[in-house]
Formats: C-alpha cells, sequence, structure tokens
C-alpha cells in the first residue's frame, strides 16, 4: 500500500509541479526558498541587446527585404509578361486596319482612337519596351522589354513578335530563339 501511495504522489507532483508555488522547507528562510535557481539572460538594463540579439535581428530585417525584392521583381515580370500581350494586342489592331505592323510605340498611341495608351517610350513597370521591325520581313514586328538597370527585375529579359509567343531569357536580351514561357 505503502509503495502504491508513494508512486500517485510522484505523478501528481509531476503532472502539478509547474502550477505549484515554491513552499519553503520546514524551518527554513522564506525569502531563500523563494527565489528561483537561474536568471534567463536578459537584454542590458540600458536598453541595448547583446551582440547576438543584435545580429539576429539584422537577419531577419535582411531576409524581409530580399523577400521584399523577390517579390516584386516577380511581380515586375508578371507585368511586363502582360504588357507584351497588350502590346501584341494594339500590334494586330494596328495590322487589322493599315496593314501592316507599327514599327514604333508612336504610330500606336498617336492616332485617334489609340490602339494603345499611356507613354511607352519611358520605363514602365521596371522594364524598358522597345518596337523593332526585323528587315526583310515587313509583315511581323520585334518587341523587347529590358529591365530597368540595377532594378529588382534584374537579369530577365522578354521578347515577343507577331506569333505572340512570349520569350525569356536570363542575364542577355531575349530573341526569336529564346525558350518560351510556359
Amino acid at each position: 500500500m505503502r509503495r502504491l501511495w508513494v508512486i500517485a504522489t510522484a505523478a501528481a507532483v509531476a503532472v502539478c509541479a509547474p502550477f505549484l508555488a515554491v513552499v519553503p522547507a520546514h524551518g527554513a528562510d522564506t525569502q531563500q526558498a523563494t527565489q528561483p535557481t537561474a536568471q534567463p539572460a536578459k537584454p542590458a538594463q540600458d536598453g541595448t541587446a547583446t551582440e547576438k540579439q543584435q545580429r539576429k535581428k539584422a537577419e531577419k530585417k535582411k531576409e524581409k527585404e530580399n523577400a521584399f525584392k523577390m517579390k516584386k521583381a516577380t511581380d515586375e515580370q508578371h507585368r511586363a509578361v502582360g504588357n507584351l500581350r497588350t502590346i501584341v494586342g494594339a500590334q494586330v489592331a494596328h495590322h487589322a486596319a493599315k496593314g501592316v505592323y507599327a514599327g514604333d510605340f508612336d504610330a500606336l498611341t498617336t492616332p485617334e482612337p489609340a490602339y494603345l495608351t499611356g507613354d511607352w517610350n519611358t520605363i514602365k513597370d521596371g522594364y524598358a519596351y522597345a518596337i523593332r521591325k526585323p528587315e526583310g520581313f515587313p509583315q511581323n514586328f520585334h518587341v523587347h522589354a529590358s529591365p530597368e538597370i540595377g532594378g529588382p527585375g534584374q537579369g530577365v529579359y522578354f521578347f515577343v513578335d507577331a506569333s505572340g509567343v512570349i520569350r525569356w531569357n536570363r542575364f542577355a536580351p531575349a530573341g526569336p530563339d529564346s525558350p518560351v514561357i510556359e
């Protein structure tokens, strides 16, 4: 019977220990018995963090910045592909009306009604766009989308022609032989 009582008491203490207050031993000083045995590491009282905490905080900040840059680059790349599709649509409409593809953005943006709206001769959504008419192929056009130099979308170039197939290349301008976007 005594053995069963010891096992039950030990189990109860193990379960309840986190919830129990520290009770002083018989005849012990109350102040001494309630003091915790180990102190967790805390930042200095003057508000400065330890070197390890500062390093960890700097790493987290850098991770957040990198994640933001990656998301921004991806967003810019998606917008570039969307812009190329818009340009192809404007070129198809121009070709249907005039019988030829436009050789520059002015031919698409200035007529009334315009085939394309906005200023496309500047950086748009992190990319610079350029229309070229390939020599010897009057029924074709090339549009190149180049990332803004030093911008977050750096390194991914896009290309589209009259076929409407968008192609890409990393770190160099894309062309008709570049991989197709899937």
